[in-house]
């Protein structure tokens, strides 16, 4: 009976003293918000006691918040040109836009424009300049549901975008992030709002430049920044249709870096992918698979 209490005892110890899970999304948290805000806010929950080192580090603190800005203000300069010499140079190679992907493509209306897919590029080349004169370019675009998990970190979302006849366009995606930890869920958003670009629309996929808004916001607060992305669509044959996209960007003191790799089959103007996100926000891995379904139109 005396070994029976003594394990369970022991047993008990232990569960009391083993530390709690690690969060990911309060590690990206910190990382966006940086170690000031950290401290701050840790700062709050202490009685504030007068030394002399608190006054001689606030020109360290000044020095570092001018330093962030400095880098603020050089990513943007950098992403600015860099989004116009892509643009650039991708506009000059791109051909019209005629279709709406994938839904006159794997099943054309017979009113729509017919490229013989199997005839010699410049045979199909032609064809598209004689479509040009007779048919006006139409807006499309897509919405899709998305859901994704990882071990006990999952997110759900949506992804929209339209782009016009003369290949400018608008996009916007949100993410709710949740993490269901032993005691406590902890929430975060990733959010973006993007100028789109169509660069290439052939009959067999797409590809889009986009520069925008990218935020975070979590318990602590919300923080502003801004992304490059690039996004394709292959459709190699019936039904099959593969969906690739990344972007780079900073919000608030970490940089993000998304990857999106997906494939699935299409159904007149549906489709559904199954595939990997791989997100990066500072040193913090938020990555999993992710299911989508996107209506094309």
């Amino acid at each position: 009976m005396d070994v029976t209490y003594r394990l369970m005892v022991l047993l008990g110890a232990c569960v009391l003293t083993t530390p709690a899970a690690e969060s990911r999304l309060r590690s990206a948290g910190d990382e966006v918000h940086g170690a000031s805000t950290t401290e701050t806010t840790n700062a709050n929950t202490q009685v504030a006691e007068p030394s002399t080192a608190s006054v001689s580090a606030e020109p360290d603190q000044a020095q570092g918040n001018t330093a962030g800005s400095d880098f603020s203000a050089s990513s943007g300069d950098l992403l600015a040109d860099s989004v116009v010499g892509l643009f650039g140079i991708a506009r000059a190679f791109s051909m019209p836009a005629y279709y709406r992907y994938p839904y006159d493509y794997l099943d054309p209306r017979p009113d729509g424009p017919q490229v013989d897919t199997t005839a010699d590029p410049d045979v199909q080349a032609a064809q598209l300049e004689v479509f040009a004169q007779a048919l006006p370019r139409p807006w499309n675009g897509h919405f899709a549901g998305l859901a994704g998990a990882d071990e006990d970190l999952y997110w759900y979302g949506f992804d929209g975008r339209v782009v016009s006849p003369i290949g400018l366009g608008l996009s916007a995606q949100w993410l709710r992030y949740i993490e269901d930890l032993d005691n406590e869920t902890v929430r975060a958003d990733l959010s973006d709002i993007s100028l789109v670009w169509r660069a290439f629309e052939l009959p067999y996929g797409t590809f889009d430049a986009t520069v925008g808004w990218l935020g975070f916001h979590d318990e602590i607060g919300t923080e502003n920044g801004a992304q490059f992305g690039l996004d394709l669509v292959v459709l190699p044959m019936r039904p099959l249709v593969v969906q690739a996209s990344s972007s780079w960007g900073a919000v608030g003191d970490a940089t993000v870096q998304r990857y999106h790799l997906g494939a699935g089959a299409t159904w007149r103007n549906l489709s559904a992918t199954a595939g990997y996100r791989w997100t990066d926000i500072g040193d913090v891995d938020l990555d999993g698979f992710e299911l989508q379904i996107r209506f094309w139109y």
